[in-house]
């Protein structure tokens, strides 16, 4: 499955910076859907995991800062339960999970166009996958029991963790492009 990231009343509210280049909404990544335990997961394709490269593997005993990781990334937060944690990428997007609630929060308009903060009561987050290209942003907590998708616009490439006992991997992502000729669009007007 893939997901449509875009609403059709947005145009005052937000501010992508894509559609300076024509674009104003975006596609997710591809998904795929599974039943477990009642509830309607979802998770990026097994097959997203052959983009990966450069892996570092860290133990959270406190704060951690990782610089230098590019605008593409893929992160993974584990053995968080019961445990509070904040998960700051580009120094303006907050991930924070305490007291029963996760929260993904913005104090930027720029990175965020025009997006401010997100809320989910959930008892616990065991694990957090976060995965970041150059405009989007996709949380997906307890192995896709809940999905947040947002568009995101980062400045620098820097994460900082703050946790007890948990484990973070990071990884840097090969990009993907698309040739398309000019005849070829053409054809299509």
């Amino acid at each position: 499955m893939i997901g449509w990231c875009g609403l059709p009343d947005i145009d005052e509210e937000y501010t992508n910076k894509t559609v300076e280049t024509g674009w104003q909404h975006a596609l997710s990544l591809p998904r795929k859907v599974l039943i477990r335990d009642g509830h309607v997961c979802q998770m990026p394709h097994d097959e997203f995991n052959e983009l990966r490269r450069k892996k570092s593997h860290i133990l959270i005993q406190g704060e951690e800062t990782i610089r230098e990781i590019g605008d593409t990334f893929d992160l993974e937060l584990k053995n968080a339960t019961n445990n509070a944690f904040t998960v700051t990428i580009d120094e303006h997007l907050q991930l924070l999970y305490e007291n029963g609630c996760f929260t993904m929060s913005f104090d930027d308009a720029n990175i965020s166009g025009g997006r401010t903060e997100r809320k989910l009561l959930c008892d616990q987050v065991r694990k957090m996958r976060v995965v970041a290209d150059t405009s989007l942003l996709e949380v997906y907590l307890n192995d896709g029991e809940s999905v947040f998708t947002t568009r995101f616009y980062p400045n620098s490439s820097s994460i900082q963790v703050r946790s007890k006992n948990c484990i973070l991997d990071v990884w840097e992502l090969v990009g993907m492009s698309m040739n398309i000729k000019e005849e070829e669009m053409g054809e299509n007007e």
